[in-house]
């Protein structure tokens, strides 16, 4: 990873201003910062094995462009500088939803295979439909904080042994 990240460090010194003049014409409203800070982001995107195969400086087009359009939207409704939140959240909140799912789908994956069915519905229920205890009750017709709290002992015990 490093020894890819140090060559495209080398290819973007080499190209840098030849690549600049070309993307002042390719693309509206060139800001020099963000072309800068893309270096960046794209050097520790290769370091961290985050950045795809293949033509770097493709790669690096597109990671500009994409940093460009974000940097407008910080900046289209306030002052320069000064950062729109609602657009930062939301980059945060799509950003994290997939790793939110995916650690959900596997601790729930984990509780089916280590309990029996009924738990596992209950707990599932309980933790997707953020239902009471007592709707949980009536719905399923079995004590469900007693499930529920078995699985939520042996999660923070780290899967240790079930009581």
């Amino acid at each position: 990873m490093i020894e890819r990240a140090n060559k495209f460090l080398d290819i973007a010194g080499e190209l840098y201003e030849e690549n600049k003049k070309k993307w002042k014409k390719l693309v509206n409203g060139f800001d020099e910062d963000v072309y800068n800070d893309t270096i960046l982001k794209v050097y520790e995107q290769i370091l961290q094995g985050d950045s795809t195969e293949g033509d770097v400086v493709a790669y690096w087009f597109k990671s500009f462009k994409n940093n460009l359009k974000r940097h407008k939207g910080y900046s289209g409704n306030k002052e320069k500088g000064e950062i729109n939140e609602t657009v930062k959240e939301k980059e945060c909140v799509e950003r994290e939803t997939p790793l939110y799912y995916s650690n959900v789908k596997e601790m729930l994956l984990s509780v089916h295979r280590n309990f029996d069915r009924k738990t596992f519905e209950v707990f599932r229920v309980y933790l997707l439909c953020n239902m009471s205890y007592e709707e949980l009750d009536n719905l399923t017709g079995v004590d469900s904080k007693e499930r529920i709290m078995k699985v939520r002992r042996w999660l923070k015990s780290g899967n240790k042994n079930i009581d």
